[in-house]
């Protein structure tokens, strides 16, 4: 963990969650999230690395409306993500998640390129 969060890390976490699901993915770790969580509150220089970032604070007064299943869906891309490879190959990807109205379920695509193709591609399929 700590050579996860130190300075010398390429990877950024900027959520506890993230950090214990990278970990149970990648390093077999068996604990629950709260466990995780806990531990993380008590050693003071991993809890710092999570208060000292700077987080964009959510819109305030923001109305929420509901619209019936299946009228609504919103997507987005989050574009031109720097990635490294395992093998150290530098590549741009690109995420397209799809939200949908009613549920707030998501659904993500990871791409190399963004085009009309892939878009209607990604519609359809989700």
């Amino acid at each position: 963990i700590a050579a996860l969060l130190s300075e010398d890390s390429k990877q950024v976490f900027y959520y506890r969650r993230v950090l214990w699901q990278y970990l149970k993915d990648n390093h077999g770790l068996e604990c629950g999230s709260s466990t995780f969580r806990r531990y993380i509150a008590k050693t003071l220089e991993f809890a710092a690395y999570f208060t000292d970032q700077v987080r964009i604070p959510s819109p305030k007064g923001t109305t929420r409306f509901e619209t019936p299943p299946g009228q609504q869906a919103q997507f987005d891309w989050k574009g031109s993500i720097p990635f490294e490879t395992s093998d150290g190959e530098k590549v741009e990807v690109n995420v397209g998640v799809l939200v949908l109205g009613y549920s707030r379920f998501r659904v993500f695509t990871l791409t190399l390129r963004k085009t009309q193709d892939i878009l209607f591609s990604f519609l359809t399929e989700a």
